[in-house]
This record gives C-alpha cells, structure tokens and sequence, in this order.
C-alpha cells in the first residue's frame, strides 16, 4: 500500500469524522505552505527583525582573523559603516592589544571588511581589507581604512546636528541574536530611542519589535542612524557598550557629532556627506574568504591585509521552480477545498438517508 506525506501528517492520530477530515485538510494546506516557504521572520539583535537584501548598503562586516590571544589565536568581529569609499567608522575598542588599550593599527592577522550584504550566505556586495586604523581621541570610535575603495555603494552620510532626547533611530548590525545564541547571519535592525546625552554620548533604548531590542556582542560599532521621508540616510551614533543582551534600559552610543572635525581632518572634509555618483571598480581576481567570527570578546576587536574582491550577486531561486512550486500550491488548495465539498455533499447524503429510514 502506497503510503503519501499527506497520509503520514494525517495518521500520526486517528480522529474521528468531521475532525479526521479537519486534519487532513490541514495537513493539505501545511504541505502547500512548506512548498512555498513561508516561515516567521528571524529575530536578532537581540530582539531585532531580518533587513532585506539591498537595504542599509553601507552597513559593514567587520571580520577578525587570528588575534593573538596567549599561546593562540581567536577570531571575532564588529559592525561599523561605509562613509566614504576607502574608509569605515565603526567602535575604538574593536582594535585593541592584548592588554585591552586602543590602538591606532589592526590587531589581527587579516581583517575584512563586507559591505552592501545584508545576507551573509550570499556573494552581493564587496569585500575589502583593512588596512589601516585611527583612534578617536576621547571617544569609542575608530576609523578604518579599506583596500580596495568601494566606489558602488553609497556611503551613509554623517549628521551635523545635536542629536535631541526623544528622538527615534534606528540601529543595524551583525551581532549576536541574544545571550549564548549565535551570531546573525543576515542584517539585523530595530528601532531604538535617545534616552540621555551627554557631550560625547547618547543613551539609547530599544522600542521596537520591542522594549528588549537591544545591541548585542559583535554589534560594536554599528550604526544608528536617522532615515528621512526620501530614504536619505544620516549617521547620527555608534554602538559603544551595554548590558548583556537582550535587556530594557539604556546602550550607550558615541556621538559622531561630537568628534566630526576629527572625522573630516581624518578622511578629508570634501569627502563626506558627498551625493553619491557611482564608479565601477576594476575586476579583481580572488575573493578573501571569511571565516565566521566566533563570540569571544566584549562587543568587538581587528586584522591586517589580504587582498581583497569584488563578488558578483549570486543567482536567485530559478523563476521556473518558483512557478512550479506556487502551482503546485495552488493544486493542493483546490484539492482541499474539493475534498471540503464532497465531504459536506456526503454528509447531507447520509442525513437525507437516515431521515428516510426513519420516516
């Protein structure tokens, strides 16, 4: 005797009647959804909901590769933005000794910086190294200098003006989805208020997806930023430090305006803030690979040349599968609902029956 899926899902319990029926049009229904994928959205950053593909460009992977650490070596990793082609800011205490200090170079053996890819399992967007680090003076924030410069993904632009309490940002990164779970593999975002300010740092709160959104390890250095009606993006702070994750009450962030004369004498003035014109870079040969980054440190730390690649965006599901699956979808509906109807049509048969006999 043939067994189906379908009859497997419907046999694990043997309801009667009306319910047997029940659940084999559920069982009908659940086989058409799996063919078409549906499946609740990912949480992460702690709290946080998955960013589509295409999104927040200049959102940047910060990959650590053997950092010294005693007699071996760890990886780890951050999260910073794009804001001119050849440089990435992102937090100070990513690039830091073995004694904890902040310091102006990279730390480990190679560092690698993605951009424009918003889902890791994927080849979009570009890769670049890290070449060289300056350190802020008197805040949590570093610069990083990329090799080769990324000339066709908008940098995110830096705002000029006093953050205010109570304003709402929004915060993107690529670390951890909460305590002891893993790492994300795809973009996460949420929206976070200003709480408090001081003159170099804000103190900000998660809101939404909820009051536990919160920055998690490896988000050091990401963005939170500001998004006007025309998508304009604005850089208003970077993920400094906070409770473990996920937690309500307040992360701290460090200002950008407070050191953006230091930003601009860094990476030049003319620079910044510029409209975007893109230019395509020239092929590259290899791609470095990254390794993923494992938890081991605060929400942070660094790495030195490799060459880095431009990496083609990768191929898509295939339009005809898609299409075979959603009819395939679709045929199981039908079959439902027709199921449905004979059923009822032989439920009024035998009614019409009994009445008879009984007459």
């Amino acid at each position: 005797m043939r067994t189906s899926y379908i009859n497997v899902l419907v046999n694990r319990e043997k309801p009667r009647g009306r319910s047997r029926f029940a659940a084999r049009v559920l069982a009908l229904l659940t086989v058409a959804a799996g063919i078409l994928g549906v499946a609740a959205p990912a949480h992460a950053i702690a709290g946080g909901t998955s960013v589509p593909q295409g999104r927040y460009t200049f959102a940047v992977k910060l990959t650590m590769t053997d950092i010294p650490d005693g007699d071996g070596t760890r990886d780890s990793a951050c999260t910073g933005s794009l804001i001119t082609p050849q440089w990435v800011i992102t937090a100070g205490h990513c690039f830091k000794d073995s004694a904890g200090r902040h310091v102006s170079r990279t730390v480990a053996k190679r560092t690698t910086a993605t951009v424009g890819r918003a889902d890791l399992g994927t080849r979009r967007g570009r890769v670049s190294t890290v070449v060289a680090v300056r350190q802020a003076p008197g805040s949590d924030v570093a610069l990083a200098r990329i090799s080769p410069p990324i000339t066709d993904i908008a940098p995110i632009h830096l705002r000029a003006a006093t953050p205010k309490v109570g304003m709402l940002l929004r915060l993107a990164g690529f670390g951890d989805t909460g305590r002891d779970e893993p790492t994300a593999k795809v973009l996460q975002t949420g929206t976070f208020e200003v709480v408090s300010r001081t003159s170099k740092l804000l103190g900000v709160s998660g809101r939404k997806p909820s009051a536990t959104t919160s920055a998690c390890k490896h988000d050091s250095g990401g963005p939170y930023f500001t998004v006007d009606g025309n998508g304009q993006t604005e850089l208003v702070a970077v993920v400094s430090k906070g409770p473990s994750c996920p937690h309500t009450g307040a992360d701290t962030a460090s200002r950008v305006d407070a050191i953006a004369d230091w930003i601009a004498a860094t990476v030049g003035r003319s620079q910044l803030n510029r409209p975007f014109v893109t230019t395509p870079p020239r092929p590259q040969s290899a791609s470095p690979s990254s390794k993923p980054s494992s938890p081991r440190s605060s929400r942070s730390p660094a790495s030195s040349p490799a060459p880095a690649a431009a990496l083609p965006p990768p191929a898509g599901p295939a339009p005809p599968l898609r299409a075979a699956a959603t009819g395939a979808a679709g045929l199981l509906t039908i079959i439902a609902v027709v199921a449905l109807r004979r059923s009822v049509r032989r439920r009024r048969r035998a009614t019409l029956r009994v009445r008879s006999h009984r007459a």
